[in-house]
């Protein structure tokens, strides 16, 4: 009867299509009916199960190697979002079938009055080291397909039954509360999303700034109205003197009002001519020209101090044009300042050439910068 089956489970693992069958009928079982098949028999069809040791068991998986290969197949599907398990519950029930292949080391009693010859006893112990290192291949398979799963670290360092459940447990509990935390959230989240469905809702921020601008509107409503008051007043009383001036015509007053109004129409047109002239004045003189004429001016200052003491001592004349050469120091400070600033704005527009061009000029002028090196190195 064994070799029947020994038979049958050799011709079918030698055969691909029907393992390729096997694996697609078990592609959708619960994960716990591959790691313990004989507690799981109804869950495969039922031209697997064979009758092993009293109970049904499907028979492809009486060879261990091809279980442990169709569990890291599935546990890899699970991985990759394929389909569901629990990797806590995947790894606990793991846990126990690993434990199961783990290499025992076992005590031979001698017994008195019988000797085993040393034929036999080696090939004993050729047999165990055998089974060992098959026992210890499975082990170390099913760690690695247990190191495939995203388990919390202390549930990696469970030695024991004990420890494994303990660790699940905690696991399930932090799991637990990761859980009731993001239905706070959410909840926190739905109550926000009703508040904002109501009309007459405003977010925090936008309360404050929409609070200060009708703070605002009210102030400038207040101005508003006595800037009213007052347009209101002077044009009442412009129509009071009008009428006055209309029903009582006075010779002398007139008279004194025109001049009054001519004098004003006069000083009305110097303003606007005078304006029209700074403006006028403001458009041609930039910058530029305005530091020029300084430094025009200054330069004439300071040749002329030295023509006219050019007998005198060094000191007398830098004493004597102090003044004027603490003015050349800022403008030239400013200067330099200038071309750093139009040195960079080149480099940023990436013309490289001129940028170096004005960060050399701005350097001559006592800028010193790491930037401007920098940029003067590359």
């Amino acid at each position: 009867m064994k070799s029947k089956k020994g038979n049958k489970l050799q011709d079918f693992l030698g055969n691909p299509e029907k393992v390729k069958k096997f694996k697609d009928s078990i592609h959708g079982i619960e994960f716990n009916a591959l790691v313990r098949p004989g507690s799981h028999s109804s869950a495969y069809k039922k031209e697997y199960l064979e009758r092993v040791a009293g109970r049904m068991f499907p028979y492809p998986f009486l060879d261990h190697d091809f279980q442990i290969k169709c569990i890291g197949e599935h546990v890899q599907s699970a991985v990759r979002g394929d389909v569901l398990l629990h990797p806590v519950l995947a790894y606990a029930s793991l846990f126990d079938l690993r434990s199961s292949y783990a290499v025992t080391v076992k005590k031979q009693s001698l017994v008195r009055g019988k000797k085993i010859k040393k034929k036999k006893s080696a090939v004993l112990k050729s047999s165990a080291s055998a089974k060992d290192k098959l026992r210890k291949k499975r082990f170390l398979a099913i760690q690695q397909i247990m190191n495939r799963l995203h388990v919390p670290a202390y549930m990696k360092r469970a030695r024991t039954e004990f420890e494994i459940r303990e660790s699940s447990v905690r696991a399930f509990e932090e799991m637990y509360g990761a859980y009731a935390g993001l239905r706070q959230k959410l909840q926190a989240l739905e109550n926000e999303i009703i508040s904002y469905q109501s009309p007459d809702y405003i977010h925090a921020p936008h309360k404050a700034k929409l609070q200060e601008l009708q703070a605002q509107n009210s102030d400038l409503g207040l101005r508003l109205v006595k800037e009213q008051n007052r347009a209101d007043l002077l044009e009442s009383e412009i129509q009071r003197l009008t009428d006055h001036i209309l029903t009582q015509p006075a010779e002398g007053e007139l008279d004194s009002i025109k001049r009054e109004y001519n004098v004003l129409s006069q000083k009305c047109d110097a303003l606007v001519s005078r304006n029209i002239e700074l403006s006028n004045r403001m458009k041609d003189l930039g910058r530029s020209k305005q530091l020029e004429t300084i430094l025009d001016g200054i330069r004439d200052k300071i040749n002329g101090v030295i023509r006219s003491g050019i007998h005198e001592k060094p000191e007398a004349i830098i004493k004597s044009i102090h003044e004027e050469i603490g003015q050349l120091q800022r403008a030239r400070l400013y200067l330099g300042r200038a071309l750093y600033d139009i040195g960079i704005l080149f480099h940023r527009k990436g013309d490289r050439d001129r940028a170096k061009e004005e960060l050399r000029a701005a350097r001559e002028l006592g800028v010193r910068d790491a930037d401007v090196e920098n940029i003067l190195k590359n």
